[in-house]
């Protein structure tokens, strides 16, 4: 009787061993940032369900989307530290909105976030970018300041608000749109669940496919870091990818999208979003009448839903 309570009481500790790791198990890291906004509208929230957190942009001149964000900084899913940036954002539709892509912030001192007199001076100034917009100039009064490009939550600087895990948007001054600051990319992930590791091996078949159709080898790389976001409104997320041809002296990149419709999974080439143009891949929502998600120039939403 001894060795079966002995049995017994150690049967029991490693269950409720189990049970207090769990959660580890069955949830991921949540990534919080303090530049998230906390008191977002209803209308906005429910107007945007693509988006699962807004940044806190304070905006300083409403007219010309230019605002002010304070924000943490995560590179491979650890804390880097604390950014304060300037946030300029193009009138949508804009060719200045699609040649500088997701690069819509510039970095500031913590001095320059919190003085007014700064905020009076970029509010009036004008403004000049150099040719690759790397660069912002602001010039008002004689008085000139010369902004360097914020860090851009890619593939290449691994750097987020987010590590990745979240949607996160910026809705415009006037409500009427919200720019996507950064998406989920899930397939960077070490450990991916079932239905995860099935889409991306689906992805990859097909990406692999077409390049043996085209008789061509590819670069596949991108497709792990491609874009996951909900584009037609159905609670499921939608990737965006690409792969590169490897031809002479070039690598067109071959534009894809994975979207769910009536429960199913489908492939629409996307690549002519960009209207045979250099513009960067973008995404941003429409939010009144006629709710949207664009890339480039694209309604992806329509696009997903039968529309043109």
């Amino acid at each position: 009787m001894k060795k079966n309570r002995t049995v017994s009481f150690i049967s029991l500790t490693l269950i409720f061993s189990v049970f207090l790791l769990l959660p580890s198990f069955l949830f991921a890291q949540v990534y919080g940032n303090i530049g998230f906004k906390k008191d977002v509208p209803e209308e906005i929230r429910k107007a945007c369900p693509m988006c699962d957190e807004f940044l806190d942009v304070k905006w300083v001149d409403d007219k010309r989307n230019i605002g002010k964000l304070k924000a943490e900084m995560y590179r491979d899913g650890k804390k880097e530290g604390i950014v304060y940036l300037l946030v300029k954002l193009e009138d949508v539709g804009s060719d200045n909105m699609f040649r500088r892509g997701e690069g819509v912030t510039y970095d500031i001192t913590k001095t320059e976030y919190s003085s007014k007199d700064f905020e009076r001076f970029v509010r009036g100034a004008d403004y000049t970018y150099d040719k690759g917009f790397f660069f912002m100039t602001a010039e008002k009064g004689g008085k000139k300041r010369k902004f360097s490009q914020g860090v851009i939550p890619s593939r290449y600087s691994m750097r987020s608000y987010a590590n990745f895990s979240k949607t996160l948007c910026i809705p415009y001054p006037n409500v009427k749109y919200a720019f996507v600051a950064e998406t989920k990319k899930p397939f960077i992930q070490k450990d991916l669940s079932k239905d995860l590791r099935e889409k991306y091996e689906r992805i990859l078949k097909f990406a692999t496919d077409k390049c043996n159709d085209l008789r061509k080898k590819c670069d596949v790389e991108g497709i792990k870091y491609c874009d996951a976001i909900d584009v037609n409104y159905d609670g499921l997320n939608d990737y965006v990818f690409h792969f590169n041809l490897i031809e002479n002296g070039s690598s067109p990149a071959m534009e894809y999208i994975f979207f769910s419709q009536k429960g199913k999974y489908k492939f629409q080439e996307v690549g002519a979003c960009f209207g045979g143009k250099y513009y960067m891949p973008i995404f941003y929502a429409a939010l009144e009448k006629g709710e949207a998600v664009y890339y480039a120039k694209c309604n992806l939403t329509q696009v997903t839903t039968g529309g043109n």
